[in-house]
């Protein structure tokens, strides 16, 4: 599928730039993945090979295999498809090679953030998603910066006739009895 981008990447028109590319690629100290990476370049699990300069030279050049890669993940039984990013345009295409395929059902695609919705709107809504799938979601951490944990203080019964009122002076409320 074609796509507006400013720049012609994965294409033989990246290479008047892979030698200025390819020196700085061999200054970088790289690390073999301690996870399996499915590689768009191959469409397969990648290895010690991703950790090399001449990998990303050959990413820069060449076609994306984006499909090979997303079937490559179904196959391995993967149901949860997360873009971090910008905007969610990967998980769209990725939608098409799914529905294209008939390989995959229960598939859950989400976003870390829409440029059409807030961004406290598209994270909750995607960790709601996780939850309802039965993820364990920590939402001590999650809240963790935030003064509301307060409210686990309140009773947890009626018949407990405790009064608790918020003071202009506090945000934390006060037990009357």
């Amino acid at each position: 599928q074609t796509l507006k981008v400013s720049h012609p990447f994965h294409s033989p028109m990246m290479e008047p730039m892979l030698k200025a590319f390819e020196t700085i690629a061999k200054q970088i100290k790289y690390s073999s993945p301690k996870i399996k990476i499915v590689s768009t370049v191959t469409g397969t699990v990648i290895t010690e090979e991703i950790a090399t300069p001449e990998y990303w030279c050959h990413q820069i050049r060449e076609t994306v295999r984006f499909s090979q890669a997303i079937e490559c993940l179904i196959d391995k039984d993967i149901k949860i498809f997360f873009e971090i990013g910008a905007k969610p345009t990967l998980l769209n295409i990725g939608k098409t090679v799914v529905e294209n395929s008939n390989k995959a059902q229960n598939v859950c695609w989400l976003a870390s953030l829409h440029p059409k919705q807030e961004n406290w709107r598209t994270m909750l809504l995607t960790l709601g998603e996780l939850y309802a799938k039965k993820y364990v979601i920590d939402w001590e951490e999650f809240d963790k910066d935030y003064p509301r944990n307060y409210l686990n203080n309140l009773p947890t019964y009626p018949f407990q006739r405790e009064k608790y009122w918020f003071t202009s002076s506090s945000t934390k409320p006060n037990k009357n009895k």
